[in-house]
């Protein structure tokens, strides 16, 4: 596809649309924004015409090409016209007329007059403001993506299933597709006698149509946008699973249900047995029941991710569907996505934003709530560590020059799709967690109560939400301030620490500036009220004071009583969203010191330590010295935090020459660290062993090289998948978290061979996540050939849509980016056409590991094509461009002071077997 050639395309065929120039009498959208009348309104549609209510028939048969339907729209007609706009997109319209209130029927034309789906509808003549009711029948086509009213095959069955977020709705049905026009659906569905259909309210009858049909009614929905409108359409497995039970805000117990493809339902089991415990927490949370009359979890064949329609919630099969041989890595992505999708019932659908520049509030709320989900449900899997360790990553993300505020002015469908990140989900949910450790959490569930209350069934925006975190909060907290400061401009705070003692007090000097990595120049500034809480050393272990202060200068100081501290930390329970350094000296809680932290802290100095580094103020030797007291740790979040950084030195920083050292030097550290493991103090829980050692496990074999590891692991992926055996997948064979690790050892150490014998197993594999764990595998040989194979397969029938993003990954991992960017340069058009249209955007992203600053302009070149064409592909380009820009700049920083903390390590008898730590009494 060319996208100049698209560009021409669409203004032509908007020339020929409109016919004239545009009106111009301005009307208010919906945040305020205008739009001009006769203009096409690709933000917010003009308030003349407001809908009510909807009532749509769908005839939906799968294993036919088309679809057809009928929708009544009761509107409000605000003012007088014979135009206005709606939308719809890629619909046959039949016919279409608008019903008055007292029965006129004012015939009506639709056209489509933009790509997006916007449609102006003229009427035969002019009429009055009044009620009446939009009347259109029409037809369209089923997506081949996983996006609008799609099909998927599976086992020779043939499905239908929607996804409409954000604006795909009009691909289903003709509507104000837009979350301001929240309205009740009725919804009916005319399918095969045999199939199961479903929506977002219950069955309330079926209808026998005769020929082998029927009609299936729902009940009439909550106000509802239409982006959280689902269907299911099929053979389906309807498990029927444990009621919730009754409860303080419910009189009724909650119906539960699973539903997937047909076969697939005894894989329900797990997700329907601890979908109750979630629902009651978010219930006593929130102080309310569980909105909607009932509640179906979806496994959808084919697709990726998760979506939170109302009473009809999608997964991918591989996140819905465990067996017994589940890893903890699949128990934890079912158990986080189910507690987000479960959120949004309440934070999302209950209240729902105006429009899409608060998308962020229904995400991030979700996000953060999971992490209170998940810790009443699964203690053990210690999540809230996981979102704190996508915090540090998102902050990465965030201090790019190119990164945007969390919330900003969405005014078209680029804006719509770019919203989608890791600012939205992770950050806001961080900003959440800190305004929540600043005012206590009593007080800020009953911020969220508040809002409920006044907002429920309706919309809200930001502001509204800052209202209610101001009425809580009180005047003598400064809640809104703090909220504002971190949502209108990008960016994350550095914090600078200095203590002076004197007889009199301990006092601490704060600084704050903006964080700036290598390669992002020294231009860009940002002021914050930062509620910076803070734990010291004040004389003794046992006595560690604590205090906050809320800081909006550039600089401040505060007492921190009498005595001398012997440390501080600067971010208690890592709750802030803010990088920190102490300047040097005695305050630095690394060594001994770094023992009296909690987990979240430890990964807190973990990150500022990395992020010094990555900023140029600390050199790669003292990064390095610092890795066995973080590797000494009893916590597996703050032992393996250093493993990304030592993978980035590996990968960028050092040549062949250096990499034997360094192997030496980091498989002293934690090949001691995994023989400590069993011993009493080698981990902080039993249930965190496992997971520990196949992190450690994964460390040692692919980035220090351990051959012993390899060839035993190499073994075992030969054992999983019956290479030169059986040829069948025995799970029992390997730990399920390892299985990732052992597949990309044999394919890398087993050679050709191994790797026909995985695209032998993925032929014939039908479970996604087996099939993600081959292709990660597939995607990830060191020899040429065979990574050119891989390449290829990306145009493959044999990989999946859905699976071309997996495959795409491990090809563009160091060092495969170069060789793959390469391969992307000739065949980016049809690697386009194959990648999930939802996903997209994002491909510029993959890139972000080139590392050469002259690859920049070809970057931007390639990509800068599709930017009218795959709306949000400018933003993930521009970030892309700056993270390459940023690790040119590391590699020139760092490179010889790595390398040379290596060699400074080949002297007599190399590193110290311990590498300068004893496990088990926490290092030092």
């Amino acid at each position: 596809m060319k996208g100049l050639l698209r560009v021409f395309a669409v203004l032509l065929w908007l020339v020929a649309a409109l016919g004239c120039a545009p009106d111009q009498d301005p009307s208010a959208g919906a945040d305020g924004a205008m739009t001009e009348v006769g203009s096409i309104p690709e933000g917010p549609l003009p308030g003349d015409v407001t809908p009510t209510s909807v009532h749509l028939e769908l005839e939906i048969i799968p294993d036919l090409p088309r679809f057809t339907g009928r929708v009544q729209i009761s509107l409000r007609v605000d003012e007088t016209l014979d135009k206005f706009w709606m939308h719809g997109d890629g619909l046959e319209i039949h016919s279409a007329a608008l019903v008055l209130s007292d029965g006129e029927r004012v015939p009506a034309t639709c056209e489509q007059v933009h790509p997006d789906g916007i449609v102006q509808v003229t009427l035969s003549r002019e009429v009055e403001p009044g009620d009446g009711v939009l009347e259109i029948e029409y037809g369209g086509e089923y997506s081949d993506s996983s996006i609008g009213l799609f099909r998927v095959e599976q086992g020779g069955d043939v499905y239908v299933f929607s996804d409409f977020e954000p604006i795909a709705a009009r691909r289903a049905f003709p509507g104000f597709d837009e979350p301001r026009f929240k309205i009740p659906y009725q919804i009916e569905i005319t399918t095969r006698s045999d199939y199961t259909a479903l929506s977002n309210g219950a069955i309330v009858g079926e209808d026998g149509l005769g020929e082998g049909l029927k009609r299936v009614r729902f009940s009439v929905t909550r106000p509802l946008p239409s982006y959280l409108i689902a269907f299911a359409v099929g053979p389906l497995d309807v498990v029927e699973g444990p009621p919730v039970p009754p409860n303080d805000w419910r009189q009724d117990p909650l119906p539960l249900r699973g539903v997937a493809a047909r076969g697939q339902g005894a894989g329900l089991g797990f997700a329907l047995a601890n979908t109750g415990v979630m629902v009651e927490t978010l219930e006593a949370y929130f102080g309310l029941a569980y909105p909607y009359e009932k509640l179906d979890l979806v496994a959808v064949p084919g697709y990726s991710g998760a979506m939170e329609n109302a009473g009809l919630l999608f997964y991918s099969e591989d996140l819905l569907l465990l067996d017994d041989h589940a890893s903890y890595r699949q128990i934890e992505a079912l158990g986080a996505t189910n507690a987000h999708e479960l959120a949004h019932q309440w934070l999302g659908n209950l209240v729902t934003m105006a429009w899409w520049d608060d998308l962020w509030l229904a995400e991030a709320s979700a996000d953060w709530m999971a992490v209170k989900i998940m810790t009443a449900w699964r203690p053990d899997l210690h999540y809230d560590r996981a979102q704190q360790a996508s915090v540090y990553r998102t902050m990465d993300e965030d201090s790019l020059a190119s990164s945007r505020s969390i919330r900003e002015p969405v005014t078209d469908a680029t804006g719509m799709y770019a919203a989608f990140d890791n600012l939205t989900y992770t950050k806001g949910a961080a900003i959440l967690g800190m305004l929540e450790s600043y005012l206590g959490e009593e007080a800020f569930r009953d911020v969220w109560r508040l809002h409920m209350e006044r907002f429920g069934d309706r919309t809200a925006t930001v502001f509204d939400f800052i209202e209610s975190l101001d009425q809580v909060a009180g005047e003598d907290k400064p809640a809104g301030e703090i909220f504002r400061s971190f949502l209108f401009q990008p960016g994350v705070p550095n914090v600078t620490v200095s203590v002076r003692c004197t007889p009199e007090a301990a006092v601490v000097s704060l600084g704050q500036k903006r964080y700036l990595p290598l390669g992002e120049g020294t231009e860009v500034t940002g002021r914050w009220s930062i509620p910076v809480c803070m734990r010291w050393d004040s004389g003794s272990t046992e006595d560690r004071a604590g205090s906050c202060v809320v800081m909006s200068e550039a600089s401040q100081e505060m007492s921190l009583g009498v005595d001398c501290p012997g440390w501080i930390m600067p971010n208690r329970a890592a709750a802030g969203y803010y990088r920190w350094i102490v300047e040097p000296g005695e305050y630095m809680p690394v060594g001994s010191a770094s023992r009296m932290l909690d987990d979240r802290e430890g990964m807190s100095l973990a990150d500022s330590l990395a992020a010094s580094l990555n900023a140029g103020e600390t050199g790669a030797g003292g990064y390095l010295a610092s890795v066995p007291d973080l590797a000494a740790a009893l916590e597996r979040s703050v032992s393996m935090a250093p493993v990304p950084e030592l993978r980035r030195m590996f990968d960028y920083l050092l040549g062949p020459d250096d990499e034997e050292m360094a192997r030496a030097y980091l498989g002293a550290i934690y090949q001691r660290r995994l023989e400590f493991l069993d011993r009493p103090g080698g981990a902080e829980a039993g249930s965190e062993r496992a997971r520990f050692r196949s992190e450690l496990i994964a460390f040692l074999a692919d980035v220090v090289r351990d051959e012993t590891l390899r060839e035993q692991l190499a073994a075992q992926a030969a054992d999983y998948t019956g290479f030169e055996g059986d040829g069948r997948i025995h799970q029992e064979a390997l730990p399920s978290d390892l299985v990732r690790t052992a597949l990309v050892v044999g394919v890398q150490d087993l050679g050709e061979e191994y790797f026909d014998h995985l695209l032998f197993l993925l032929e014939r594999e039908t479970s996604l996540s087996v099939r993600k764990d081959l292709l990660s595998a597939i995607g990830s040989p060191r020899q040429p050939l065979l990574l050119a194979r891989s390449r290829n397969l990306l145009l493959d029938e044999l990989v999946r849509e859905n699976e071309v993003p997996v495959l795409f990954w491990s090809l563009t991992r160091p060092p495969r980016t170069g060789g793959s960017w390469d391969w992307f340069q000739g065949n980016h058009a049809a690697l386009v056409d194959r990648f999930p249209e939802w996903y997209r955007w994002g491909i510029p992203s993959y890139f972000a590991a080139l590392c050469e600053q002259d690859q920049v302009p070809e970057l931007r070149r390639i990509f800068d094509r599709y930017e009218q064409s795959i709306p949000g592909t400018a933003t993930a380009l521009r970030q892309a461009g700056d993270q390459v820009i940023m690790c040119d700049a590391y590699r020139s920083r760092h490179t010889e002071a790595a390398r040379g903390f290596f060699r400074s390590l080949a002297g007599p008898g190399g590193p110290p077997d311990n590498a300068g730590f004893a496990v088990g009494d926490g290092g030092g």
